[in-house]
């Protein structure tokens, strides 16, 4: 196993990863936080990214320490879930079937272990910065509000989640909250995993006290549909672009850059071409991963 170092590429068998997590631009004007987290690591052949959006709201103010715990939990389970040793076809169904009914559970139990573990380290009643937080929740929302959050202190670290996983025979899609995970599958058919729609401007959170049930999750065989290249995303990214199809596009011009220039290139400036986006486009923080399998660079790969 090794673990992440974000100032690296890191390529595992048949596939190259890298990412970026950037303050947004309205963040950066009012001296907020980063609010995203992005972390990938492997182990005994598989692959696994995660992706989280702290929500950021004067209600979730510790989400940035919420984000990162998310990542970190994503981890750690999917890659203990899928430490199965040499897999076999027949497995695939039993595996699918375990996923779909516990891993979401699981990852939400292990975000929230490592927020209480977190949150009885760093009481509110002992962390100034969480106190000035609260009583301006009280100021603005009422007392009443402020007693929500006390009583119930996972809210203030609510995050959003996106998890990869590769293995050597499948993929696996884990969707909760907003955020975006493209593919690019190997008959160039782009396609979006999305959670189902969700109204208004919340949106579905580890915080909250079904989290597991609104999990979207899906296993695919690599016998059923490779993916060629994959992104993930959360949604400071697409909220920047004018419509789906501008979107769609920057699929084309990440392969084009790796193709044309290489990935160190990519990983190089990623930080920063995210930046300009956040400034031109929804100003919020951006974090970005990328997913590259190794056949697109080859010469006699059609």
């Amino acid at each position: 196993m090794f673990v992440q170092d974000e100032d690296k590429v890191k390529g595992i068998k048949d596939w190259i990863v890298t990412g970026a997590s950037i303050k947004g631009a309205n963040h950066g004007r009012r001296g907020l936080p980063n609010q995203d987290a992005i972390k990938w690591e492997t182990e005994n052949g598989n692959l696994v990214m995660a992706v989280s959006d702290g929500h950021g709201s004067l209600k979730h103010f510790r989400s940035e320490i919420g984000s990162k715990l998310a990542v970190k939990a994503a981890v750690e389970i999917m890659l203990e879930e899928v430490d199965v040793g040499n897999l076999t076809d027949d497995m695939l169904n039993k595996i699918k079937t375990r996923v779909k009914d516990k891993l979401p559970q699981r990852i939400v139990n292990q975000w929230r272990d490592k927020v209480k573990e977190h949150y009885q380290n760093n009481l509110f009643s002992l962390d100034r910065v969480a106190q000035a937080k609260l009583m301006k929740l009280e100021e603005e929302k009422g007392i009443a509000k402020r007693k929500k959050i006390e009583d119930n202190y996972i809210k203030a670290y609510g995050a959003t989640l996106l998890i990869v996983l590769i293995t050597e025979k499948f993929s696996l899609y884990f969707q909760l909250g907003d955020g975006n995970i493209s593919i690019l599958a190997e008959d160039g058919k782009k396609m979006l995993f999305a959670a189902e729609e969700q109204f208004g401007p919340a949106t579905n959170s580890l915080c909250m006290s079904e989290a597991s049930n609104k999990v979207k999750i899906s296993l695919i065989p690599f016998s059923e549909e490779l993916p060629l290249f994959i992104l993930l995303s959360t949604d400071g990214y697409i909220n920047s672009f004018r419509n789906d199809k501008d979107y769609f596009k920057v699929i084309d011009d990440f392969i084009d850059l790796a193709k044309h220039h290489g990935i160190e290139y990519i990983n190089e400036n990623l930080s920063q071409w995210l930046e300009k986006t956040s400034q031109q486009g929804s100003g919020d923080d951006i974090t970005l991963g990328l997913v590259y399998n190794q056949n697109l660079f080859d010469e006699d790969y059609k």
